[in-house]
């Protein structure tokens, strides 16, 4: 069983072919290289006035990259207020270390 037909509203029949130079679409190539959107989706979405939304793939190993420095900020964090007498920091290296892990956060939850 195939998948289910679309109607004649929904079907995307006609083509469109546009010129371009060769820098205009190398820049678009770019646009999407290392992406999961194709170039039609994106060109629909750019020309409909969408928010074009491109994720970019990212390697397993730099995740766990990621997660790693996290892990490496909280075991920081950890040791400087259970000590706080033995490892005295300053306030500013402290909000330092906090906006450090607000970036990983960051960084993590567009991966």
């Amino acid at each position: 069983m195939g998948r289910p037909l679309k109607s004649e509203d929904n079907k995307r029949s006609i083509k469109l072919f546009v010129r371009l130079t060769k820098s205009e679409k190398e820049l678009l190539d770019n646009k999407i290289k290392g992406t999961t959107i194709s170039l039609p989706d994106y060109v629909r979405q750019a020309v409909f006035n969408k928010e074009v939304v491109v994720k970019r793939i990212v390697s397993p190993a730099f995740k766990m990259d990621i997660g790693k420095i996290g892990n490496n900020l909280n075991q920081i964090a950890r040791l400087f207020n259970t000590n706080p007498e033995k490892y005295k920091i300053s306030q500013r290296e402290f909000r330092m270390m906090e906006e450090m892990k607000e970036l990983l956060n960051e960084i993590k939850n567009k991966l």
